[in-house]
């Protein structure tokens, strides 16, 4: 090998590794909404434990925003309501909001009558419930329903596009 007093070329240089863009989304975000026909939520008085295991695993995995009962009585239901907001808010740590429909169903029975229910996570908006008593027929003549549906209008702030935050749900 023969020295020489040449410079030497420089070694190459490594190119920078190319920044990734950066690209924002927002989350995905839903509203989760549960409809359950308790039957009379009899399931609180024979069927504890599972009910707790449901409720649980309502928050815990699928994080029930809305969850709308049907056929809840109207003699008991409110007690029964009560122990099942407390299984929902210990097994989510979250606060839900209760709205019960104004009642009905068939016969002057106490015991036939009935509520729809809607417990709704209390970060979110209620703005208005309405119970619909009455359709309009094709004759358009109104007419009473037995079981009257359960309307709950809210607004999910979560959701970026405000024109995308009202909603309304109907129990039936």
């Amino acid at each position: 090998a023969v020295a020489t007093d040449a410079p030497q070329a420089p070694a190459p240089a490594e190119e920078p590794a190319a920044e990734e863009p950066k690209v924002q989304f927002a989350e995905p975000r839903g509203l989760v909404v549960c409809f359950w026909n308790t039957l009379k939520l009899g399931c609180l008085k024979s069927k504890l434990p599972m009910v707790s295991a449901c409720v649980a695993r309502l928050v815990c995995k699928f994080k029930v925003d809305v969850l709308l009962l049907s056929e809840v009585p109207l003699k008991v239901g409110a007690d029964r309501v009560a122990q099942l907001l407390a299984m929902l808010e210990a097994a989510s740590g979250v606060a839900y909001t209760v709205h019960f429909s104004e009642a009905s169903g068939v016969g002057t029975d106490q015991n036939q009558r009935e509520h729809h229910v809607a417990l709704v996570r209390a970060s979110l908006k209620v703005d208005a419930t309405f119970t619909h008593h009455t359709y309009v027929d094709s004759a358009l003549h109104e007419r009473p329903l037995d079981h009257a549906p359960f309307t709950v209008f809210l607004r999910d702030p979560r959701f970026a596009d405000k024109a995308c935050t009202r909603f309304a749900l109907t129990s039936v």
